[in-house]
């Protein structure tokens, strides 16, 4: 059973139901997920994987891939090791993917692509700062190319790309999908440490994640459970 997750979290579950169909079990997403509010994601990542029977209310005796306090929304998820060994896998089996096939746009793939989207910046008392990462960006990729999404609706999401992404030239995509084609086609990504730093690592295989916390994800270390096979290159900003 996998529970309540965002999007970065997501594709790291989504990825879990192939090793847990791969010890035998049959996996569901709970029909309660916190993705169910965001239909598209929730369909991209769970819907699409053939290792998922489908969504069901929990029951007592279902294992549950991890754990996350109701009451605390934005607290990263803990992910229980559980019946989960790395050993009991092979390294090509915990290579993290997704099962959405992407359209490749040729006219990308020289462009470095800035994604600077995220939603704790504006929340109140949110736990970084993103000073340093306007001051990086303009340093360093002067001549890179803003993702902006075309639709935003903030009284229902409450955030928007970092302002400086609007300093510089940009794409628009309406849908996740749409990102994604956009981000395998390009020679670069440059993001946050959120979750379009899994989407990033599972479409492209060159990522600059700008760190703005403690916490550093090393989502393409093989001695993880899962990884992204995928060249990361770690900037930590703060």
């Amino acid at each position: 059973m996998l529970p309540h997750t965002a999007v970065g979290e997501g594709v790291e579950r989504t990825a879990r139901a192939r090793l847990y169909h791969l010890l035998g079990y049959k996996v569901y997403v709970a029909s309660t997920s916190q993705l169910k509010s965001n239909r598209e994601a929730f369909e991209f990542l769970f819907h699409k994987n053939p290792y998922i029977s489908g969504e069901k209310v929990p029951e007592e005796d279902d294992v549950v891939d991890g754990i996350i306090r109701e009451d605390k929304p934005f607290k990263r998820n803990e992910f229980n090791p559980g019946i989960l060994k790395r050993d009991d896998f092979s390294k090509e089996d915990r290579i993290i993917r997704l099962f959405y096939h992407p359209r490749s746009n040729p006219v990308l793939k020289d462009k470095i692509l800035l994604d600077l989207n995220i939603s704790s910046y504006r929340l109140a008392g949110g736990r970084d700062s993103f000073e340093n990462v306007t001051d990086y960006v303009r340093r360093h990729y002067p001549n890179a190319t803003a993702l902006i999404r075309e639709n935003y609706d903030l009284k229902v999401r409450g955030f928007e790309p970092l302002p400086v992404a609007r300093e510089f030239e940009s794409i628009t995509y309406r849908t996740i999908y749409d990102y994604c084609d956009i981000v395998s086609s390009a020679a670069k990504v440059v993001c946050l440490q959120t979750g379009s730093q899994f989407l990033a690592c599972a479409y492209n295989r060159k990522v600059d994640c700008l760190r703005t916390e403690e916490h550093q994800a090393k989502v393409n270390n093989p001695n993880r459970l899962l990884y992204f096979d995928c060249d990361v290159t770690d900037i930590d900003v703060r």
